[in-house]
C-alpha cells in the first residue's frame, strides 16, 4: 500500500519537474508556481483515478511488463482528450500535437509509477 501512494505522489511530482525545469527561465516565481500546481493537481487526480485501478489490474492479470504501463499511460490521456474536444474542435492538427504531448507525459508518468510499485527484480528483467 506504501509503494502506490509512494508511486501517486512521484508520478504526480514528474511532470510538474519537467515543466518547471521548460519554463523557468520564461515566467517569473508565481506565474511558475501557479502552472507546477494546476499540472500537479490534474497528475495526481489522474493517477488515482487512471493509475491506480490500471495497476490493480494488471497486477490481477500478473503482468508486470512495464511496456504495459507505459501503453497505457499514453493511450489514456490522449483518448480522453480526443473524445473530449473532438466535436469543438476546428483544427485536427492542434488535437493530434495535444494528443502526442498529453500522451508522452502521461507515458512518462505511467513508467516513474511503475517504478515505483514494482519491486526491483521485475524492473531488471
Amino acid at each position: 500500500m506504501m509503494d502506490i501512494i509512494k508511486a501517486v505522489i512521484y508520478s504526480s511530482l514528474a511532470p510538474s519537474i519537467v515543466i518547471m525545469t521548460l519554463l523557468i527561465f520564461g515566467l517569473n516565481i508565481y506565474s511558475l508556481l501557479s502552472v507546477v500546481l494546476i499540472v500537479f493537481s490534474i497528475s495526481f487526480i489522474s493517477s488515482i483515478l487512471i493509475g491506480i485501478p490500471t495497476h490493480l489490474v494488471l497486477k490481477k492479470l500478473n503482468i508486470r511488463n512495464g511496456f504495459a504501463y507505459i501503453f497505457i499511460g499514453f493511450i489514456s490521456p490522449a483518448l480522453l482528450l480526443f473524445i473530449s474536444t473532438f466535436p469543438e474542435v476546428r483544427s485536427p492538427q492542434l488535437l493530434l500535437s495535444m494528443s502526442l504531448i498529453l500522451g508522452c507525459v502521461g507515458a512518462f508518468c505511467a513508467y516513474v509509477f511503475w517504478l515505483c510499485v514494482m519491486p526491483s527484480e521485475y524492473i531488471l528483467e
